[in-house]
């Protein structure tokens, strides 16, 4: 029979050692992910880049501007920084980057024409002449004035009965902006100059309805209304232009027929 306190030793020994176990298989595991882990290879870039953006059609007298600044934490005394991509060739390049890694536009950008740019940044030791990190790439966005008027691409010409009840659509005009249609340089609005006593316009859709029910051919039997389209609605700078909408009054049977003489 084995003694109690024997017993006791047996199953603090037997515990002990498969705490041990225990242990050692942990630390195995975390051996493992430490040799998988990507901490151990050059995964993480140094570099640090905010977005940047330059306004369209700034005037030659106040280029170059910078517009943006390349960070790289193994920047120092004997590093340059270059970038390449759209709008830098080597001659008539639109943007630079000088020592200090501040970025310049340095011509005349049109955002109808090309509204961003990708580029690549990178960073080399100017006396072993290899690069300390990857490359990176970045965006320049061209942030849009307002320099293009609404234009009307063509004529229009409607029709509607006379007497027809009020709310009824005639027709819907359409301009278009170059400007971008997500900035209130390129929000369209519509007015009616004249002929609001007998027509409407949405001012966002360009609909135009019947405003009286009294139409008669009879007495007017055509409306040459003029349709202002403006964009930069309610804020100063905005621009305007106009078009001419020809609407016919077209006859109902609304008259008896009669005889001119008695007999």
């Amino acid at each position: 029979m084995i003694h109690p306190v024997w017993r006791q030793m047996a199953w603090t020994l037997l515990w002990a050692g498969f705490l041990g176990l225990q242990f050692i298989l942990s630390a195995a595991e975390d051996v493992k992910d430490v040799q998988h882990s990507p901490v151990l290879h050059r995964q993480k870039r140094e570099w640090r880049i905010y977005p940047m953006f330059a306004f369209e059609e700034l005037p030659p007298q106040i280029l170059p501007q910078l517009i943006g600044q390349l960070n790289n934490t193994r920047a120092g005394e004997n590093t340059q920084f270059k970038i390449s991509g759209e709008g830098v060739d080597g001659v008539n390049d639109l943007f630079t980057v000088n020592k200090a890694g501040e970025i310049l536009v340095m011509a005349t950008l049109d955002r109808e024409k090309k509204s961003s740019y990708k580029l690549k940044a990178h960073i080399f030791n100017t006396i072993t002449k290899q690069p300390l990190d990857d490359d990176i790439e970045f965006t320049i966005d061209v942030r849009d004035i307002n320099d293009h008027a609404p234009v009307f691409t063509e004529t229009y010409t409607g029709s509607i009965r006379e007497r027809s009840r009020q709310g009824t659509a005639v027709l819907t005009v359409k301009a278009t902006d170059a400007d971008d249609p997500t900035t209130p340089n390129g929000n369209i609005v519509y007015k009616l100059l004249n002929g609001s006593q007998y027509f409407s316009i949405n001012s966002n859709t360009g609909e135009i309805t019947v405003l009286d029910s009294e139409l008669n051919r009879d007495t007017q039997s055509q409306f040459k209304l003029i349709v202002q389209a403006s964009d930069l609605p309610g804020l100063p700078g905005g621009r305007s232009t106009t078009t001419i909408v020809t609407i016919n009054i077209n006859y109902i049977n609304d008259n008896m027929v009669t005889f001119k003489k008695g007999m």
